[in-house]
């Protein structure tokens, strides 16, 4: 599930995603939306930040972080899979794909 932190500096808010992964030096960031039924897995190892998960996500769901793409607005999903079907390093993984 995504974690709510708050910014000691300013106050507000911002979402902590949980890091997993199987082998050492893999970093994989899963989301969950509020009601923990769509679930956004994006493979660090493989995602090299070209973005086409932010130009094809209908619902701006995604946005690059330091040249990795992150999925904040998972709330907005509407389960298209068009991130999946078009990221070219296969680096997302979607609970309803």
């Amino acid at each position: 599930m995504v974690k709510t932190k708050k910014n000691p500096r300013c106050g507000i808010g911002h979402q902590e995603p949980e890091r997993t992964g199987g082998s050492i030096g893999m970093v994989v960031k899963t989301y969950k939306n509020a009601d923990g039924n769509i679930r956004i897995e994006i493979d660090y190892d493989k995602c090299t930040g070209a973005a086409v998960c932010v130009d094809v996500c209908p619902s701006a769901v995604f946005e690059l972080v330091k040249k990795k793409a992150t999925a904040p607005n998972i709330d907005a999903c509407v389960e298209c899979c068009a991130c999946v079907q078009n990221c070219p390093e296969g680096a997302i993984k979607h609970s309803a794909c």
